[in-house]
């Protein structure tokens, strides 16, 4: 492999491990590949199974690809190939509860942690929903779940009455749940927008690994009820980085009204 393009491999494959999006399983083998063509045999018969985006072959591996495995692209040319420069950041998503388990299954598959952010996240039913979806999907135990959602004055009650009463709703939400979710950690925050400062208004699905911006809000509903569609966007890392800091106690972007352990 020519040294340029060995190098831009393996600093993506670097960021990928720095950004914990590499998963090691451990083998179910019985036997242990001798060789490259070992390997690629086994990654066929997975491919199957798993319907990977692609395959990379290694320099020194011969084999005639097949027409139908349009999956497969050697190293030397993954780069500049269609299955790379066809991957989406940006997805199209109906809100209810089929499409989101569809495109949230991968991201919550191996969480260590969970930011849930919206300001008008509530327990009504179609925001229950989405984080019941969120939890549910989370193939690790003890996640760290942080629901973030926001309060507004109005009807004579002030905002910090707003945020306790909201609060004391999702603890008798999760305390009602059947079974329990008592295998996480969870965490629920209430802000409120400092004035003249910055708005508290976007709306994100973080874990660990990756963060999600969500453009028409976190609302799900039955597909009978309403037919709408929100934006799934894969957020560049510094932004990631960016929306947790925002909700962050310790860093007064917003003003913490209240938060509670629920779990």
């Amino acid at each position: 492999m020519e040294p340029r393009l060995q190098y831009k491999i393996f600093s993506i494959i670097k960021l990928l491990k720095d950004r914990k999006r590499i998963i090691t399983y451990p083998s179910e083998l019985e036997r242990e590949p001798q060789n490259d063509i070992e390997w690629l045999e086994i990654a066929l018969k997975t491919c199957m199974s798993t319907n990977f985006h692609g395959l990379v072959l290694g320099p020194k591996v011969t084999y005639e690809r097949k027409s139908s495995e349009t999956y497969i692209v050697r190293s030397d040319d993954v780069l500049e190939s269609g299955l790379w420069s066809s991957r989406n950041r940006t997805e199209v998503v109906s809100q209810n509860t089929t499409d989101y388990k569809k495109h949230l299954a991968p991201i919550m598959k191996h969480a260590k942690s969970l930011s849930i952010i919206d300001p008008y996240l509530s327990t009504e039913q179609r925001y229950i929903d989405t984080v019941k979806i969120c939890l549910d999907l989370l193939g690790n135990n003890n996640v760290r779940v942080h629901i973030h959602c926001g309060v507004r004055e109005g009807n004579g009650v002030s905002s910090q009455i707003a945020s306790t009463i909201l609060l004391d709703d999702w603890v008798r939400y999760f305390s009602t749940r059947v079974p329990p979710y008592t295998s996480h950690r969870i965490k629920v925050f209430v802000w409120k927008q400092i004035r003249s400062s910055q708005r508290f208004h976007d709306r994100a699905i973080i874990t660990d690994q990756c963060g999600i911006g969500v453009e028409g809000g976190l609302d799900c509903y039955t597909p009978n009820n309403r037919l709408t569609s929100t934006t799934f966007s894969l957020l560049d890392e510094v932004v990631r980085q960016t929306r947790l800091r925002q909700v962050d106690p310790a860093n007064r972007v917003f003003q913490l009204l209240n938060s509670r352990e629920i779990v």
